[in-house]
């Protein structure tokens, strides 16, 4: 998650290639399909360490406030579609319990620094392109305003 993260933000330019050069197989009784719930529960804490671990080790001379700032409102809105797209029971049987506190903790660490920074545009320009990268997904019941509250909230 470091790596990846420190690449995208120190990253100067993208390349889009056209050939098929990764396939990816749906195992239903892989690891992450089989307990998805518990494996994105048990995979969150580090992710979000990873994500810290980044904020405190960029370089702010060689990276853009900006730059910054659309990765993390991206970051977050993926983290938003990732962990909170589960069903309304599943919400209520895992979320207060085990993601509440690496959420708040996120918020704190993450996205709180540059909030203050976010505005409506900021949001819609992250919305539409993750969006449209992600298909057909469903939208997650709680929305993201809400989502943003819900890890915020003291």
């Amino acid at each position: 998650v470091a790596f990846n993260a420190l690449y995208i933000l120190y990253c100067q330019n993208n390349l889009l290639i056209e050939d098929l050069i990764y396939l990816w197989k749906d195992t239903p009784n892989s690891l992450t399909r089989k307990d998805a719930i518990g494996y994105g529960i048990n995979s969150f804490e580090p992710l979000v360490k990873g994500l810290a671990h980044v904020l405190s080790t960029i370089d702010h001379k060689k990276i853009s406030k900006e730059r910054i700032k659309s990765f993390t409102i991206n970051r977050t809105m993926r983290l938003y579609f990732e962990y909170i797209n589960i069903s309304l029971d599943e919400l209520r049987n895992c979320f207060l319990d085990k993601w509440e506190k690496p959420l708040k903790y996120y918020y704190q660490t993450f996205y709180k620094p540059i909030e203050k920074d976010i505005t409506k545009e900021d949001l819609m320009v992250e919305w539409k392109e993750l969006t449209e990268n992600l298909g057909n997904m469903s939208l997650p019941i709680l929305g993201y305003p809400e989502f943003i509250k819900k890890i915020s909230a003291e």
